[in-house]
């Protein structure tokens, strides 16, 4: 009303310098939230490092973490290796082996044939070369105490991951009956969970509640002998439950 008055009289009408539209601070703030609302799950350039150098210092400060295997073959050639290792640390000799690039030396032909019959096994193509595999891997391992403990119980999980179970089955046993008798300790779950699952995987629960029982028998002996507690790893009693279900 009073701007058609004054262009009635004539007058031209012109705003104070002031003045700010209202439709223009519309317009800005709706641009300038649309622009936060746009780049917000952005971080910034100084964020985004920030965030990456954090990373990088707890990848740093986090321990050496177990190195998962691509496929069982690989799984069973890691547990090789290792047999590798400590047999070549039993001396120095004439007799030399090795896969992937890595010599060996052993101190006793026997030993680098253990490794050879191992290689021969996870290297199979076909069910002849693993059966003759095994029966090298029976004849070098008819005594228990021919190798070190830690050696046997690398074997038995070897031969059981391969799905030799048993063959794994015997080596544990035979095992069981020497470190029972004899001045030694339990297994390393790592051998006998390793036969347990084998077992399971082809169905025999009458030889998985058989090694259970042997394991809990070398327990007692080894308890009398010693006077102190030995137990069975829960994970054994697990894969026993699991087969009852299957």
């Amino acid at each position: 009303f009073l701007l058609l008055l004054v262009a009635i009289d004539g007058e031209s009408f012109s705003p104070p310098a002031n003045f700010v539209s209202p439709m223009h601070r519309v317009k800005r703030n709706s641009i300038i939230l649309q622009s936060k609302t746009k780049n917000d799950h952005r971080p910034h350039g100084n964020q985004q490092s920030r965030r990456n150098d954090a990373n990088a210092k707890q990848t740093a400060a986090t321990p050496n973490l177990k190195r998962v295997p691509q496929n069982k073959r690989t799984a069973i050639r890691w547990v090789i290796q290792g047999v590798e290792r400590r047999l070549s640390e039993e001396g120095a000799g004439n007799v030399k082996r090795g896969r992937g690039g890595n010599k060996y030396t052993y101190r006793r032909r026997a030993d680098a044939s253990l490794v050879d019959a191992l290689y021969l096994m996870v290297n199979a193509g076909s069910q002849k070369d693993v059966l003759d595999a095994e029966k090298r891997l029976r004849v070098l391992t008819k005594r228990p105490g021919e190798f070190p403990v830690e050696v046997s119980e690398r074997v038995i999980k070897a031969t059981a991951m391969a799905g030799l179970s048993s063959l794994s089955s015997t080596l544990l046993r035979a095992l069981l009956d020497d470190q029972g008798s004899g001045g030694g300790d339990l297994p390393s779950p790592m051998a006998y969970i390793a036969v347990l699952n084998a077992l399971r995987k082809n169905g025999r629960l009458d030889r998985l509640e058989g090694t259970l029982a042997d394991l809990a028998g070398a327990c007692r002996r080894i308890a009398r002998r010693t006077g102190r507690r030995v137990g069975v790893d829960v994970v054994a009693f697990n894969v026993h439950l699991a087969a009852l279900c299957d």
